[in-house]
């Protein structure tokens, strides 16, 4: 298993920080607020969901069965299938640049929380990353350090020190 980390990641047209953990032909996607898995990418081929299947063909009679809709992701240059029935948990992702159009992945999304305000009024008395995420996240910055274990989040000239996986606040590096 390797674990990756990426300062934002785009869902539609929310940004949000996540984990990328890379598990064989698959990415888990954790959102550092919630600590929660709000993404599962699956690329391999001997996944199927029902008739989907990694490196079938997506035909007309499986997007009638299912009413499955589709849109141009632009980011990726990918074509999206949204299932109406059944299977409206995932979305299924076709290169429409191969002659046939095979499926190359199947995503399955949860939506992650996102703050609305903090919950200290003084990010100096946070215990937890959640206490002051919406600040970190709107006008500070957040990174990981996955060697250390650690969410590091950086707000007023402070560095606040946070555990990666219970988010528990370690320590506070104050201003000078």
């Amino acid at each position: 298993m390797k674990i990756y980390h990426t300062e934002y990641s785009e869902h539609g047209i929310e940004e949000e920080y996540s984990l990328i953990t890379k598990i064989e032909n698959s990415y888990i996607f954790i959102d550092i607020y919630s600590r929660k898995v709000v993404k599962i990418e699956i690329y391999d081929e001997s996944y199927s969901l029902g008739e989907f299947k990694i490196g079938s063909e997506i035909t007309t009679e499986l997007c009638d069965k299912y009413e499955l809709l589709d849109l141009d992701d632009v980011d990726t240059g990918e074509i999206c299938y949204f299932p109406q029935k059944n299977y409206m948990h995932a979305v299924i992702y076709v290169n429409p640049e191969d002659d046939v159009s095979k499926i190359t992945k199947i995503v399955f999304s949860i939506n992650g929380e996102n703050p609305s305000k903090n919950n200290v009024k003084d990010i100096l008395k946070a215990k937890k990353i959640e206490d002051i995420y919406y600040s970190l996240y709107n006008f500070g910055k957040i990174e990981i350090d996955i060697k250390n274990k650690e969410i590091i989040g950086r707000l007023e000239g402070n560095t606040f020190i946070f555990d990666l996986f219970n988010g528990n606040l370690i320590d506070i590096e104050f201003k000078e």
